[in-house]
């Protein structure tokens, strides 16, 4: 098997898919699962695998002394050994996986030379055993993080995208909650979100909100616009703070964002492109457009006040 990487845009359901991949892949696979996102630093990260790796295999576990090396590369060459190692002796492929694998990152542009050396090492480990996979899950592709560059080591990555629900599958999340909808209230929330998992759960959480309240189970059109106005149009959003805050961060792909909401042609190509190969905006006879008109609506109303 060769290395994989789950991407997709923030809050759309990469480590919710993560917990049933054991369901998903059967009795001859074993998922070992790593969060990143509190990492202190590269050795936490290698001493966080042996321990899970360990605990997986049940293995009595003696935390390898060389794993607090500062040389990243030393120390990743005894961890390693000690997983080819117990890997020998289990039947089950093994998949590592790593949850917001950017955090690496952040450790790895503190010194770019070592960062390199253990990519490399790490490049060569996978590509000459086939007991042990190394899964990365995040937001950023590796061609999007520089110095080092994870592209030049992981080409062998195939890339398992995360996208929104199809029709028919949000309109089951929205029949989920119980509730009775007039037919335009679940394709009304499906056009505002075209499947976006986390807008859909927020906007049905807030409608059994309303119907609890009114002690009722039959919604409105009514309903559905004032649960927007209230929890979804809002600066505090969340799913839509992340893409303009953190995705569009810098004034450059803000800037292209306004032009395409106001029926623009972007000027710069790069934005342009990275708001399509992460599945922000579609394009239709030559123009572009936000894909889920919730962000769009969003933008006009709070792009010049939250950062």
């Amino acid at each position: 098997m060769p290395m994989f990487l789950v991407q997709g845009q923030r809050r759309v359901g990469k480590t919710s898919l993560l917990k049933f991949l054991p369901e998903i892949l059967g009795a001859r696979f074993k998922v070992i699962y790593m969060d990143l996102q509190p990492l202190s630093g590269i050795e936490e990260w290698f001493a966080g695998i042996q321990k899970e790796f360990d605990r997986s295999l049940n293995i009595a576990h003696k935390p390898l002394p060389q794993l607090k090396n500062k040389n990243w590369l030393a120390a990743w060459k005894a961890l390693q050994k000690h997983l080819q190692e117990a890997a020998q002796k289990e039947e089950n492929k093994i998949i590592l996986t790593f949850d917001e694998y950017e955090k690496a990152h952040y450790f790895f542009q503190k010194d770019p030379e070592a960062a390199e050396n253990l990519l490399g090492a790490m490049r060569s480990f996978s590509q000459h055993q086939d007991k042990i996979v190394f899964l990365f899950v995040g937001a950023a592709l590796f061609s999007e993080l520089k110095d080092p560059h994870w592209s030049n080591y992981f080409v062998q990555a195939v890339r398992l995208r995360v996208d929104y629900l199809k029709k028919e599958d949000t309109l089951k999340l929205i029949a989920a909650a119980g509730l009775d909808y007039p037919p335009q209230v679940p394709e009304e929330i499906y056009r505002l979100t075209q499947g976006h998992p986390t807008l859909i759960q927020r906007i049905c959480h807030e409608m059994v909100n309303t119907a609890n309240t009114g002690n009722r189970k039959t919604m409105t059109e009514a309903d559905l616009e004032e649960v927007l106005q209230k929890h979804i149009y809002s600066p505090q959003n969340g799913v839509c703070e992340v893409f303009w805050g953190q995705f569009c961060g810098e004034q450059i792909m803000k800037d292209t964002v306004r032009q395409i909401i106001e029926g623009k042609k972007p000027a710069d190509k790069k934005s342009l492109f990275r708001l399509q190969e992460h599945g922000f905006i579609v394009e239709e006879k030559g123009v572009y457009r936000l894909r889920a008109p919730i962000f769009e609506t969003w933008v006009s109303r709070f792009g010049d006040v939250v950062d």
